[in-house]
Parts: structure tokens; sequence; C-alpha cells
């Protein structure tokens, strides 16, 4: 069985599926277990273990899509960090993503004193 969740941050989104077969109820209970973070982020996803993976990875992915990677290339750079081992064997795949364009007028620029 395959899940899927959408997660959007700021105008940043990303959808993941993970494959249950792969990915076990144990393993993610290993995976997000494994941050400091892993209880609160587990109630933030009102229990669903795979919510609570998707949450943990989302960010990573995005920071590595923003760098340039490919999703096959996000997800296996995901992979060699800690925790995240699993994913590597097609547990959790990008279904899509949207990170938006940054022009010069979309910032906005406060002058700094230096002192």
């Amino acid at each position: 069985m395959k899940k899927q969740y959408d997660l959007d941050s700021s105008g940043l989104s990303i959808t993941l599926e993970i494959d249950t077969a792969i990915i076990t109820p144990e393993i993610a209970s290993q995976m997000n277990g494994f941050w400091s973070s892993a209880k609160d982020c587990l109630d933030a996803s009102d229990g669903d273990i795979y919510q609570a993976i998707a949450r943990q990875a989302a960010g990573n992915l995005l920071a590595c899509m923003i760098n340039g990677r490919t999703e096959a290339g996000s997800i296996l750079e995901l992979s060699k960090e800690d925790g995240f081992q699993p994913c590597a064997d097609g547990g959790m795949k990008i279904v899509s993503y949207d990170i938006p364009g940054l022009s010069f007028d979309d910032f906005d620029v406060e002058e700094i004193p230096v002192k």
C-alpha cells in the first residue's frame, strides 16, 4: 500500500509518496524516533507515523531541490542522512513539488548600519 502526503509551508510545497510495504510501521517508528522532536512531530501528525516521517523529510528534500538536485537525487541525498536510510530503497518518492522562483523585485531590502 502507498500513502501520499501534501506538505506546504510559506509557498513551498511537496507531495511525498511512502510505500508502506518497504517502510513498515516499525521502520517508520524507528525513522521518526531517531529525531529529538519525534514525539512532537507524531503529535502534530495526529499519531500518523507516516505523516510524521513525511514532515521530518520535507524540509530536507525541498532544500536539496532548491540547491539543484532532481527528485531522485534529493531522495538519494536524504537517504545518506542518519535516520532516513530506508528512503533509498523505493520507500519514499517525490510525486510533485513547487518552489517559487525569486527575482530581485521579490525582496524587501533595508540597509543596516555598520557598527
